[in-house]
């Protein structure tokens, strides 16, 4: 949503599921556009996920069962998930995400 709205595009929707987001929004002008914005979703799971494998990684699971559930799912999970998405086949993420390389190619 994010890295839409940074673009000037108009977001329609949000829409939450247990294993995945997806954001709908106007349609881009460009391919590099379009593949920035996809890049945004991976990195947006990753800036929740990495806090806490770092946290887990650095101290360890707390004593506490629900907590350390909450941590694992949104952590670990979360991580897994998001390089998941990046796989370049339909409709994840990365087969749009890595047009991006081609299109800074052709911006140099």
């Amino acid at each position: 949503m994010i890295a839409a709205q940074r673009k000037g595009y108009e977001v329609l929707a949000i829409e939450l599921y247990p294993i995945h987001g997806f954001v709908r929004f106007q349609a881009p002008w460009s391919g590099y556009d379009e593949a920035l914005i996809a890049w945004g979703g991976g990195a947006a799971q990753e800036a929740v996920a990495l806090p806490l494998v770092t946290f887990v990684s650095i101290f360890g699971f707390t004593r506490f069962d629900a907590l350390n559930v909450t941590v694992a799912i949104l952590g670990y999970y979360s991580l897994i998930v998001a390089l998941f998405n990046l796989i370049p086949v339909r409709p994840l993420d990365g087969a749009t995400a890595w047009h991006l390389v081609p299109e800074l190619i052709k911006r140099n």
